[in-house]
Formats: structure tokens, C-alpha cells, sequence
């Protein structure tokens, strides 16, 4: 029923929705000589204030870049590399690949050394830039299900990348 133009744009909607606030520009579908961006979102310079998303994030840069990837496959690696250049060509301390299915490199939901999920942890330790994967189920499971931010989310996906572990949020006993 949906081309698949038509996919890739429901998914850049929600992708886009999540960050919809305040605190965000967000320019869609940038083009430059070479490649398209689906999404960056620009912190508000007023929000710098409010918000220190270096200091929720651990991020330095004041933007960040979002790839959208509706496909009935995992994202392989030569896409993902793609997209690594970008982060680093646009100096993005933070690349976020949003997609229906997960990057490639899991083994049973965890990370390894291959494929996808390898090269965004060779990528972070060699250029201290960080690429996640937010999915479908990540966003039903956490955001909508689960009543935690996109901020908790991705906070969760970067400290997995830096600390070379698995793990998943929990709500605190006292929070809860």
C-alpha cells in the first residue's frame, strides 16, 4: 500500500517528533553537493542554558545528525560507515540512526565486534564520535511503553557504547 519513500517519511515524521520541543531547530532533508541529511536538530542557543545537553549527553557539539532507515533488512555496515563519515564531516559529536530494524553486529540483543555495531564502537574509540541505533521496538518499549524520555534512551544507547556493555533502563524502586 506505501511506497517506500512513503516509509522513509512516516519514519523521518516520528523520528522529527521525538525532538519536537523547545530546545531543538530541526532541519529536515538538508541537501549539500553530495549527500542528503534527514534530519539535524540545531540546540537553541537560549536552551544552552536550560538544557546543557553536553552535560545530559556528554555531547560538545551543538547539533546533532539523524538518519532515517524504513528497510526490511537490518542496517549493514557499508551504510553505517556511510553515515559515520558524515558525523565526522559535519564535526556531530552524535549520530543517531532511527530504523524499523537494528544495525548488524548483534548477537542474541547484544553488541559485538562486527559488522555494524562494531564499527560505530571502532568509530567512537578512534574519533570519540558516537553513533547509536534507536529502533521501532526501542521507541515502543521505552518511550511509549515504558515512560522514559528520548533523553534516557539515548543516554542509555551512548553509555552502552562507551562502556562496551549491554544493559537496559531500569526505573528506580523510589521513582517508580
Amino acid at each position: 500500500i506505501y511506497k517506500s519513500t512513503d516509509k522513509g517519511s512516516l519514519l523521518e515524521a516520528l523520528a522529527a517528533e521525538l525532538f519536537r520541543e523547545k530546545h531543538f531547530y530541526i532541519k529536515e532533508n538538508l541537501r549539500s553537493t553530495s549527500n542528503e541529511l534527514d534530519l539535524v536538530l540545531v540546540l537553541k542557543n537560549k536552551s544552552i542554558t536550560l538544557m546543557r545537553l553536553d552535560k545530559i549527553l556528554n555531547i560538545n557539539s551543538n547539533n546533532f545528525i539523524i538518519e532515517c532507515k524504513n528497510y526490511n533488512k537490518n542496517v549493514d555496515v557499508t551504510w553505517t560507515s556511510k553515515f559515520a563519515f558524515l558525523v565526522d564531516h559535519h564535526k556531530s559529536d552524535l549520530g543517531i540512526i532511527v530504523s524499523r530494524l537494528p544495525i548488524t553486529g548483534l548477537n542474541d540483543g547484544k553488541t559485538t565486534w562486527n559488522a555494524a555495531a562494531g564499527l560505530t564502537k571502532k568509530f567512537y574509540l578512534n574519533k570519540n564520535r558516537k553513533i547509536i541505533n534507536i529502533t521501532l521496538d526501542d521507541i515502543k518499549n521505552n518511550i511509549i511503553d515504558g515512560n522514559y524520555s528520548i533523553y534516557d534512551l539515548i543516554k542509555e544507547k551512548i553509555a552502552c557504547l562507551q562502556l562496551d556493555a549491554d544493559f537496559k533502563l531500569e526505573k528506580h524502586e523510589i521513582l517508580i
